[in-house]
């Protein structure tokens, strides 16, 4: 009855700490800061986007967060605009060509990277930039001078059907083409839209400049958070919350623990050593074979003198090393018995004979077994 509450005290105590860990490690873990990829539109970090979609929120457009694959887009509707920021991860083509059809029917993009040239067969120019400059001045299709901050040492090659609609003393910087029943808008510099550059010089109007051209004849705007965390939505573990699974982890470990206090074990079964080192029987009943078919009667004898030896030394503590005359007398005391002096000193006149008859080999093996479970059984 004391074993039993005993067990079941130590189970509460088990069950107290594993809860009073689990709520540490969720405060602890839960107050850390979440890291966002850059130009995410709910990331409030300085280089997130989360400060132009909360502005255009409080506009008349109607805004949303597209965060599906390309494919999903509905190309029956026409009259939207997708923004894309800085894509984290190249398209494929096959990606590339869905937003293509996206436009065909009648929708716009606006693409915006420092690095176009592999989207949408965009194509561009290297110019020698001033980068003692700190910001450059910009002129609209509306010949409206502003300043702002241009890091990328590329600029725009207008073609036939492009519209320039931004542009600094090296080139174009914003550029519109259509693309079958809708349109595609190019911008070379993400870096506006960032939390931490919005407000500075005149990044919100250059930037609106270019986005009320792209909003012409749609109702609504789409901001594309595919392109930024395509891997997390793939992630296994995007879909639970946080608290889920630090508690299943927690579990886990419960789990495993009382599968270990409850002896159980997972594996093969493995053999003892002694089971491999030792003879069989069947190697002792040949070895004994082998002995008598070829008359080797002192050498098995030789041997099993040797291993009564061992086992005088592991009972009694004589040593192995001893001759037989030395270890007669402290054998005889342990076992006191008057005739172990007579045994050994038979024995060893046998062992020295050059040649045994098989009646004097079992004789004698009969007393060397005779003496040795005397010897074990003390």
């Amino acid at each position: 009855m004391k074993s039993t509450y005993s067990t079941k005290r130590a189970w509460l105590y088990i069950v107290i700490v594993i809860v009073i860990f689990w709520i540490i490690g969720y405060f602890i873990f839960s107050k850390q800061p979440q890291e966002y990829p850059p130009y995410l539109s709910e990331s409030p970090s300085p280089s997130g986007t989360k400060a132009i979609y909360t502005y255009l929120e409080n506009t008349d457009s109607e805004i949303t967060r597209w965060r599906f694959t390309p494919d999903l887009l509905e190309t029956n509707e026409s009259e939207q605009l997708l923004v894309m920021i800085e894509p984290s991860f190249m398209l494929s083509r096959e990606e590339m060509d869905e937003y293509i059809q996206f436009m065909e029917a009648g929708n716009s993009i606006l693409f915006i990277s420092q690095l176009p040239t592999d989207y949408f067969g965009i194509k561009t120019d290297i110019v020698s930039v001033d980068e003692e400059q700190e910001y450059a001045e910009i002129k609209s299709n509306n010949e409206l001078l502003l300043e702002g901050l241009v890091t990328t040492p590329l600029r725009l090659v207008l073609s036939d059907e492009s519209e320039l609609l931004l542009e600094d003393n090296y080139g174009p910087l914003a550029v519109e083409t259509s693309v079958g029943a809708g349109s595609l808008t190019v911008l070379m510099t993400p870096e506006w839209l960032m939390n931490h550059f919005i407000l500075d010089a005149d990044h919100l109007e250059l930037f609106t400049e270019v986005l009320n051209e792209s909003l012409v004849d749609t109702t609504s705007i789409l901001f594309d958070e595919y392109i930024h965390n395509v891997d997390d939505q793939n992630s296994y573990f995007a879909f639970y919350p946080f608290w889920f699974q630090l508690l299943f982890v927690q579990l886990m470990m419960l789990t495993i623990f009382i599968l270990w206090i409850q002896g159980k074990r997972f594996g093969p079964i493995l053999k003892v050593r002694e089971e491999t080192v030792r003879f069989s029987d069947e190697s002792l009943r040949a070895l004994a074979v082998w002995h008598l078919k070829s008359k080797q009667y002192r050498h098995s004898l030789n041997i099993q003198a040797d291993y009564l030896k061992v086992s005088i030394q592991e009972r009694f503590g004589i040593s192995y090393t001893k001759p037989w005359e030395d270890i007669s007398e402290p054998l005889e005391r342990q076992l006191a018995n008057k005739e172990v002096k007579s045994f050994i000193v038979g024995l060893q006149a046998v062992l020295t004979k050059p040649d045994l008859s098989k009646q004097e080999y079992l004789q004698w093996s009969k007393k060397i077994e005779h003496l040795r479970k005397e010897v074990e059984e003390g």
